[in-house]
């Protein structure tokens, strides 16, 4: 009897968070299904899932202006998870954007963090987690 066990495992892909999913579905019932149906942001929903591999996860992130919007964060190594931005996907709320998301835009987007961490290693996400906590303490210090 020869069983080829590598056809029957499952593909995982990228994962959803709470927060993201949370918010895109507040979203989507803000605006309304007149104007975007829920039949197509749901076929959205499963073909993102599908796509990447299993260690990324989809979240809001900051970019490099400074203004939130969705991104990836991926594991690397043994070591913490970082973020990175999606690059010119357009859209001023996270369900726009969501809904302009193509595959592409993922492997773009780990391809990015793959070969930055290659060239600059943990320094260049390092100083950017510096960064945000400088001014989250400059926040508070403020209130």
């Amino acid at each position: 009897m020869n069983i080829n066990y590598q056809s029957q495992s499952p593909s995982f892909g990228i994962k959803i968070s709470p927060r993201v999913e949370t918010q895109l579905y507040k979203q989507l019932n803000e605006i309304g299904e007149k104007r975007i149906p829920k039949k197509s942001f749901e076929t959205q929903l499963e073909n993102v899932k599908k796509w990447g591999s299993d260690d990324l996860e989809l979240v809001v992130t900051r970019n490099i202006i400074g203004d939130y919007g969705l991104g990836l964060k991926k594991k690397i190594e043994n070591l913490f998870p970082v973020s990175w931005s999606f690059e010119r996907i357009g859209g001023k709320t996270e369900l726009a954007q969501f809904l302009r998301l193509k595959e592409a835009n993922i492997h773009k987007t780990e391809n990015t963090i793959d070969c930055l961490y290659k060239k600059y290693g943990l320094d260049i996400f390092k100083s950017a987690i510096n960064n945000e906590q400088s001014k989250f303490v400059k926040v508070k210090i403020k209130q």
